[in-house]
């Protein structure tokens, strides 16, 4: 194994990490916003659970990146997962103008950036 790889996929995996185990955390918070889109579509979930799983999910997959098991497939995974995480965790586009449509842009355009490693990542030979 090139040691540039296992830096590179520990640097990217850092992040599922530290978000899923913040998600876990904060699933009652999380879940909010995850409720409020449930019931925006009639889908029956509890918003709470749903963070967890994901936020156990993400750190799963996280370390699976990192050591390299199965390092495509938990890419993939993980950047689909990012997109309704994004969706629903940074909706800038029915924000006010300000600061916090500032930050959630940013924090969008940064998953956007993340998804694309991932999927660079996934399709590498």
């Amino acid at each position: 194994m090139i040691l540039s790889q296992l830096a590179s996929r520990t640097a990217l995996a850092s992040i599922f990490l530290l978000g899923g185990k913040s998600q876990v955390e904060n699933a009652e918070y999380i879940g909010g916003a995850v409720s409020s889109v449930a019931k925006k579509y009639n889908l029956l979930v509890e918003g709470t659970q749903v963070a967890k799983l994901s936020g156990i999910t993400m750190a799963t997959l996280g370390t699976t990146l990192a050591l390299g098991l199965a390092p495509r497939t938990s890419a993939v995974v993980l950047a689909g997962m990012l997109v309704p995480t994004t969706v629903i965790g940074h909706p800038f586009w029915s924000m006010e103008d300000g600061a916090e449509k500032t930050n959630h842009t940013i924090s969008a355009i940064k998953n956007l950036s993340i998804i694309g490693g991932l999927l660079h990542l996934a399709t590498k030979k």
